[in-house]
């Protein structure tokens, strides 16, 4: 598909963003959201994407009309497969590599794109924001009892992840209600399934952090296996695919006593610059919180 075709929504957003613009405008000032919602995934019989290349082509625009940041779409394997924006998160380390929910591509594209976009972007001075869902994970292989009884019984869940790329798989210890200590539960906004299964950062808590950073953050002082995995595949997305900022998805629903060591330990040295999304259900539809 021709690049023109496939990035008219992101000219016409610009077009727009830019028409009441002034010339003494900051790059520093405005982070483009380099997508919408249900961006076109291209021909989804063919093994490539197209959004992934079309952030890169408009890479030098971007740079030249002062943007600093681009957010990108989540980058991994949706349980949806090609149909995912990536929301539904099922496997953390398939950037488009593996053959499974019905495509080895993701929506936007696979690794090598994925990696041409990157250094497109820092080609122009431009960085890239990845977008992360820590919140919840959709898409399991199979069921499995709860880990506890929160009064209702123990009940069955799509709760057992063993995906193709041999990372982070889980069961029902990984989730609410989980045995541990104040977990048992499906409370909100913490623990509730929201958005598909709602992860316990603190299961099996086998991690201490080194000190200083394990003696002022507000929550817990440790992490369980949920938790300090996910401290790893943020590094994995910062260090190894080459993203350079991060926008939290759900932050609302993110316990604080995860949060807060999350983003501290992403530093190396300096944490990165990170943004929260916060939004509340009300009437049957989103609403932004108020100032």
């Amino acid at each position: 598909m021709n690049l023109k075709f496939t990035s008219w929504a992101l000219w016409a957003l610009l077009s727009f963003s830019f028409l009441f613009s002034t010339t003494d405008l900051k790059s520093q000032d405005v982070i483009l959201q380099g997508f919408y919602w249900n961006t076109s995934p291209g021909d989804i019989s063919a093994g490539d994407g197209v959004w992934w290349d079309t952030i890169a082509g408009l890479a030098p625009y971007l740079a030249d009309v002062g943007f600093q940041t681009v957010w990108t779409p989540p980058a991994n394997k949706g349980y949806g497969g090609v149909y995912d924006m990536g929301y539904g998160i099922y496997d953390y380390y398939d950037f488009g590599t593996y053959n499974q929910k019905g495509s080895t591509r993701t929506r936007h594209g696979n690794k090598t794109e994925l990696v041409a976009m990157l250094q497109a972007l820092h080609d122009e001075g431009l960085l890239a924001m990845a977008d992360l869902v820590l919140n919840h994970r959709g898409g399991a292989e199979a069921r499995q009892l709860e880990d506890c009884d929160n009064g209702d019984g123990l009940q069955l869940r799509w709760n057992v992840f063993n995906p193709l790329s041999g990372r982070l798989p889980m069961d029902a210890s990984f989730f609410h209600p989980n045995s541990q200590p104040g977990h048992c539960d499906y409370n909100s906004p913490y623990h509730d399934t929201l958005f598909f299964e709602d992860i316990c950062y603190f299961n099996d808590i086998n991690q201490v952090l080194d000190p200083p950073t394990n003696d002022w953050y507000f929550g817990p002082h440790n992490l369980g296996k949920a938790g300090d995995s996910l401290i790893v595949w943020g590094r994995y997305l910062l260090n190894d695919i080459g993203f350079d900022e991060l926008r939290l998805d759900a932050v609302k629903h993110i316990e604080p006593g995860f949060l807060a060591p999350f983003l501290v330990e992403m530093g190396t040295p300096n944490q990165p610059f990170a943004v929260g999304e916060t939004l509340r259900w009300q009437s049957g539809y989103l609403k932004r919180l108020p100032r």
